[in-house]
């Protein structure tokens, strides 16, 4: 990750070298994950919630600009907006975004071997980013930057039947606070992105 790149773990909380959560709400998601992983025989003497809130966290360091590209690049509106700027001549275009909500997921799994038995956790993560009053230049298919506007982030987490929303909830302003990486968010050309597959299962 570039140096000053925000990543959604960061935006969100979850990042154990810029928590946002609270100390009581961190352990009431610790509680959840962990009674929910004893409901497997395997792991029923197991305190696996610090861990699996740490996997989590790991799945959502990705850069908030990259997950801003890879939704909006599956958007025609985005994509037709860029293509108006593509051309040795063609003009740079402002484009408003208003009350406009973007979701990415992860699906991270973590695979428990204990005296030669295993278990595998699987956990759905979904992070939704909502724009109010977003304001953007795109020149040559890229954004480059945003003139207005503010993005506020919620994580929820699915796990063995159970949705846990955490509560804090991560708010920037758009210009300034977003760092673009170099040349910006790049939406030229057509995405064959599909949501994100499972990861490979981390072992515990």
């Amino acid at each position: 990750m570039a140096e000053g790149e925000l990543t959604i773990a960061v935006l969100a909380g979850l990042d154990v070298d810029h928590p946002g959560l609270s100390a009581a709400d961190r352990q009431k998601v610790i509680g959840t994950l962990r009674d929910k992983a004893r409901e497997v025989a395997l792991l029923k003497p197991m305190d696996l919630g610090e861990r699996l809130l740490g996997v989590v966290a790991e799945a959502l360091k990705k850069p908030v600009a990259g997950v801003l590209e890879e939704v909006w690049k599956q958007r025609k509106e985005m994509r037709d907006a860029a293509g108006k700027t593509l051309g040795d001549h063609a003009p740079s275009s402002e484009v408003e975004l208003f009350d406009h909500t973007v979701s990415w997921g992860a699906h991270p799994t973590v695979k428990v071997t204990v005296n030669g038995a295993s278990a595998t956790l699987a956990l759905d993560v979904i992070v939704k980013l909502k724009l109010d009053g977003a304001k953007l230049v795109i020149e040559s298919a890229h954004i480059t930057r945003f003139l207005t506007g503010t993005l506020t982030s919620t994580v929820s987490i699915k796990f063995r039947d159970v949705e846990i929303t955490t509560p804090y909830e991560g708010k920037l302003n758009l210009p300034g606070e977003l760092t673009l990486p170099h040349g910006g968010i790049n939406l030229s050309g057509t995405s064959n992105a599909r949501p994100p597959a499972a990861s490979e299962a981390e072992k515990i």
